[in-house]
């Protein structure tokens, strides 16, 4: 059956007068990643529940948190005698200091010593309920394993009848395809024998091999036949992957960047209105199966968005356990710092007049298109660049003649091309 990358599951409970609380939660990923965070003393059964996970699950981020809370009570409360010491020790040399100085202290009470942080001090949790408390703890980590495996189950259901009906759709959108190819074919012929009569009534001398060998050319260029036929050889797997029962994410991936990979080529092919018109629809129809991976994600906490930033991927934030504070503090790395300190020399600069940082900003992100352009050998990738500026110059055009209006640099962006142009001089 199929299965979501994304489910939720957790349990409370009180075990040896300590609320416990277990969570665990995933998201879409391109494999396997658990992480955990358990208290200190758990971390054998920690490094064992992750292990479960691995060997339950295949893909996803995967989240594992355990949480306890102590009930105090007075019985749990020890004095500690040694810091106790240490305490009576500094009053006195503060009181001989003071007399020195002849200035008078008010006596302290007991209750002051009391009051004092670390002088009393509850129970080791560790050492008096840890065996009593991993049996249960044990037990209620597989009701939420299985709970958690039942959610992706149960999207994972809704996820297979989605993705099988935007299949269909691609289905019926080839079907009406191969209808279409009947009406191009002969719009194709009859459009190739009337340039070629416009060729032969301009032309005196023509070379009959290489106007056949142009023919012939310009025909293989146009026929999308074998793209057509590989896109129902898609939809067939897609449909087989899907009822298998198996785990084909990975697959499934695969097949949907050949589907978009066969209609970016079906597009650029057409040279028919009709036919550009499926192609574009088909493009829709794959762009929505592409982002089924995210379907009804839960909403990310905050604390896993910080997570993710602290990650090898983002590397924006470091994250270290403050005992002082007794939390998590996450502080920015270097690259990022760098980048922010960038932010305010722009900034500073355009309060000064020499330039506006969002025209900095937009030339800075045009040579950096330019260069990933220029350095990329894929040629899907240029077909989808090229045919996203034509669309763009589309637009201008569109607009152009219908309101009658050029749109020219502002004041700022032209200020900030001569500055450019007189450090370049």
């Amino acid at each position: 059956m199929v299965n979501s990358m994304t489910g939720f599951a957790s349990l409370e409970w009180i075990s040896e007068n300590v609320n416990f609380s277990l969570e665990l939660k995933s998201v879409n990923g391109r494999g396997l990643d658990i992480r955990s965070r358990f208290p200190e003393g758990f971390e054998t059964l920690e490094a064992q529940f992750k292990l479960n996970l691995a060997e339950a699950l295949n893909r996803g981020n995967i989240s594992l948190n355990l949480r306890k809370d102590v009930k105090r009570t007075s019985e749990s409360l020890r004095l500690n005698e040694v810091f106790l010491k240490s305490v009576l020790n500094s009053q006195e040399i503060i009181q001989k200091e003071a007399e020195n100085k002849g200035i008078p202290l008010v006596a302290s009470k007991a209750s002051d010593y009391l009051n004092i942080k670390g002088v009393l001090e509850y129970g080791d949790f560790e050492e008096l309920v840890f065996e009593n408390v991993k049996e249960p703890l044990i037990v209620n980590f597989n009701k939420v394993l299985e709970d958690f495996l039942q959610s992706r189950a149960i999207e994972g259901f809704e996820l297979k009848n989605i993705l099988l009906k935007n299949i269909n759709i691609i289905s019926d959108l080839l079907e009406k395809t191969d209808k279409v190819l009947i009406k191009r074919q002969a719009n194709l012929g009859a459009r190739f024998k009337n340039n070629l009569r416009k060729i032969i009534e301009n032309v005196d001398q023509i070379d009959k091999d290489r106007v056949a060998q142009e023919l012939a050319l310009l025909t293989v260029k146009s026929d999308v036949s074998e793209e057509v036929d590989r896109l129902h050889s898609h939809v067939r797997s897609a449909k087989t992957l899907i009822n298998s029962g198996l785990p084909s994410g990975r697959k499934l991936d695969f097949l949907l960047q050949e589907f978009n990979r066969e209609t970016n080529t079906l597009c650029s092919k057409a040279n028919d209105i009709g036919l550009t018109e499926i192609g574009l629809e088909l493009k829709v129809v794959i762009d929505q199966l592409r982002e089924q991976e995210g379907l009804d994600a839960p909403k990310r906490l905050p604390s896993d968005y910080l997570d993710e930033w602290c990650d090898e991927e983002h590397r924006y934030l470091t994250k270290s356990y403050s005992e002082e504070r007794e939390e998590y503090v996450f502080r920015l790395t270097r690259h990022s710092q760098k980048a922010l300190n960038w932010l305010h020399d722009l900034l500073a600069l355009q309060r000064r007049g020499y330039a506006t940082t969002e025209s900095r900003f937009n030339r800075i992100l045009f040579g950096m298109r330019e260069l990933s352009q220029g350095v990329n050998s894929d040629p899907e990738d240029r077909i989808e660049e090229l045919l996203a500026k034509r669309n763009e110059l589309d637009e201008e055009i569109k607009h152009i003649s219908e309101t009658g209006e050029a749109p020219i640099f502002g004041e700022d962006m032209v200020r900030d091309n001569v500055h450019d142009l007189s450090d370049l001089i």
